[in-house]
């Protein structure tokens, strides 16, 4: 991937390229059915969240050790696991996503809500930055 870059380094989080960071990670999938009584599916899992940086502007995300309780089970942790999810990092934001073309809709859309969660709108990590507000908005599409 070819991205325009900053012409200096962020004085943000420093990720370093060749590295993987592992993170727990835990979420909630609810599907509801329109119009049915009790159509309603709750799933909740757990998963180690690796980020590998392929360059200071590229990052993979990949799932391990992906535990489901509820249905589907174990399928859903094999999918999750099975292709990493790309994105574009340009100063603390996503600014693109890239896709296995083989990867399920919903598995890409819960790596996309993992690379949202990790976005970073803060200017620096000083002190000077402690009292500022930053809304995160995720409009970054396949």
């Amino acid at each position: 991937m070819l991205h325009r870059m900053p012409r200096h380094r962020s004085p943000k989080l420093a990720y370093q390229p060749d590295k993987t960071y592992a993170y727990q990670y835990s979420g909630k999938s609810k599907v509801q059915l329109k119009g049915v009584d009790n159509g309603d599916s709750e799933t909740e899992w757990t998963a180690q969240v690796d980020l590998t940086w392929i360059s200071p502007c590229d990052m993979a995300i990949s799932f391990k050790n992906t535990k489901v309780d509820g249905t589907p089970g174990p399928i859903v942790a094999r999918t999750l696991e099975r292709h990493p999810l790309v994105v574009a990092v340009v100063d603390g934001r996503v600014q693109h996503v890239c896709a296995h073309p083989e990867d399920e809709p919903w598995a890409i859309n819960l790596k996309k809500g993992v690379a949202s969660a990790f976005q970073n709108s803060i200017p620096s990590l000083s002190a000077v930055s402690s009292g500022i507000t930053v809304t995160e908005v995720s409009s970054f599409h396949l």
